[in-house]
């Protein structure tokens, strides 16, 4: 997976596209490790409507795979509590 974000692309909405594939991940895990109360905020008002955009690359959801699960997990976990 390609985690470096090139500023040699041309059109501007190629490079915010490489920019949100590169810091995706990051912001993930970011979320994850500082619990459910920001994972559950930050699931509706960010990462839901990023998945659904359509700007995330394949291999970026791929690679974020376990860690979406595992947020979906927890928060339907919650959900049911």
């Amino acid at each position: 997976m390609k985690l470096r974000w090139s500023k040699e692309i041309e059109d501007e909405k190629e490079r915010l596209v490489d920019l949100v594939n590169t810091i995706f991940p990051f912001y993930i895990r970011y979320c994850r490790d500082r619990g459910y109360n920001l994972t559950s905020v930050e699931w509706n008002r960010n990462i839901k409507p990023i998945l659904d955009s359509g700007y995330l690359k394949s291999e970026t959801v791929r690679f974020c795979e376990l860690e979406l699960e595992r947020i979906k997990e927890e928060l339907e976990e919650k959900d049911e509590v």
